[in-house]
């Protein structure tokens, strides 16, 4: 745990096994003022207060305020210096702000383009965001096989997808 911080509204969670990280996270697409201006001492704050009650579980992805959220919250975790085996940080590629694209390509590009931004070697966790949006085909023969890469260079150490639709294909 970050030094200082004490985690006194969480005592009652417990640590989820496998991660050996918090039940609960912090979802970061607000930091990308996706339901209203955050400012950048807001930003930090909430970062700072997550820290100190035990979350270090942290939610991103380009999309959420066209990289902004990713840009805040990699500023804030850098300005915080926070020792990067405390937190796991979990992040998305595939939709952008601009519409989707699954190729192997832009996977690659993406991973690169948001360490950058959360001022990382690694995420870890990289989902592939919203594929019902995508081909199936292209999802399983493409972006999938560069997913595996991306983890086998290092720069995520799991990989996953995620779906929005509720409904079957």
């Amino acid at each position: 745990m970050h030094q200082g911080m004490s985690r006194p509204l969480l005592s009652s969670f417990s640590k989820c096994h496998r991660a050996n990280t918090d039940c609960l996270g912090f979802g970061a697409a607000r930091l990308g003022n996706v339901f209203g201006d955050v400012s950048p001492a807001d930003a930090l704050a909430s970062v700072r207060l997550a820290l100190q009650h035990g979350i270090d579980f942290f939610d991103t992805s380009p999309y959420y305020g066209g990289t902004v959220s990713e840009t805040v919250l990699g500023n804030c975790l850098h300005e915080l210096n926070v020792p990067r085996e405390e937190i796991v940080v979990s992040n998305k590629c595939g939709r952008y702000i601009d519409g989707f694209d699954f190729s192997a390509e832009r996977m690659t590009r993406s991973i690169d383009e948001s360490l950058a931004r959360l001022k990382l070697d690694y995420v870890d966790i990289l989902h592939c965001h919203d594929i019902e949006f995508g081909s199936l085909d292209q999802i399983a023969n493409e972006t999938i096989p560069a997913l595996q890469r991306i983890r086998e260079v290092g720069k995520a150490r799991f990989i996953g997808i995620t779906v929005l639709m509720t409904q079957p294909w």
